[in-house]
Formats: C-alpha cells, structure tokens, sequence
C-alpha cells in the first residue's frame, strides 16, 4: 500500500511537470510560431493563417480547449492526491474520477461543435462548402470503458461497504 502511495505522489509531480511542458507549447506554437497544433482543421488553419478573420477571435474559440486540458489534470492531480492519501474507493477518489470522464466527454462534444462553427465562418469567408468534423471511435470507446470502470468502482465500494456492515 505504501509503494502505491509513494508511486502516486511521483505520478502527480509527473503529471505537473508533462503538463507544463506540453501547455507551454502549445502556447509557444499558437503565439510565437504562429500556428495551432492542438486542433487538427484545415479550416481552422486557413482562418488562422488568413487576413480575413481575426486571430483573437479564433484564439477565444480554441481556448475552452485548453481550459479543459488543465481541468483535466487538475481532475488527475486531485485523483492521484487521493491515492497517495490510500483512499482509492472513496467517494471523493470516484468523484475526481467522474468529473475527468465528464471533462473529456466535455472535450469531445466541444471539438465536435467547434468543427461545425469553424467551418461555418470558413464558408462565410471563403464561399467553401466543407464540413468536417472529427470523430475519433477509438476516443469514444475510451471514454465508454472509463464510464464502465467508474461503475465497477461504485459498486466495488457499495459491496465493501455492505461487507463491514455485516462483519
């Protein structure tokens, strides 16, 4: 138990150290190599890359974005936090574990919306005709086995809770 501990104290110092690097750059991408590469449309590229559309604007509709990166590691830092305490089945550990799931269904339905605005201002603009938006199945059946362990989880604990009752 207290290797598991000591290994997610370790985890959450990785997690702050990957996050940082990879939230750096991204920044340092969008801003000083003035391109996005955490949002993969073609689209979106011509409007960033255009004269037509104002960059803030589009900067305004990628940042939930990476708002909702962040919030999905703080959701992971709360998580591992409960570990390195040993609360693994606690109703707190499972609520982190939830608003995670929750945070990358927010994620995806984002994205998906955002294609859906982003090509819209795209044919605005450029008279295209083009809709795209992405869907990545593998992604969704993550998202779905995440869902499934969470349950498994609850139950786990219900079950553990019933068997000190009994004892």
């Amino acid at each position: 138990m207290d290797k598991i501990q000591k290994i997610s104290g370790v985890m959450r110092w990785t997690v702050v150290l990957i996050a940082v690097v990879v939230i750096s750059y991204l920044l340092y991408q969008q801003w000083v190599a003035n391109t996005i590469v955490y949002f993969e449309n073609h689209m979106l590229h011509e409007l960033w890359e255009s004269d037509q559309a104002n960059n803030s604007l589009v900067a305004l509709l990628l940042a939930p974005i990476l708002m909702l990166m962040i919030l999905s590691v703080y959701w992971i830092l709360a998580l591992l936090g409960q570990f390195q305490q040993g609360e693994f089945f606690s109703p707190l550990a499972l609520r982190y574990y939830v608003a995670f799931i929750w945070t990358k269904v927010a994620g995806l339905l984002y994205k998906m919306l955002l294609g859906f605005v982003v090509a819209k201002w795209h044919d605005a603009l450029f008279d295209s005709n083009l809709l795209i938006i992405q869907f990545e199945f593998g992604y969704l059946t993550t998202l779905i086995l995440m869902g499934v362990v969470a349950y498994l989880l609850k139950a786990a604990k219900a079950i553990e809770d019933e068997n000190k009752e009994f004892v």
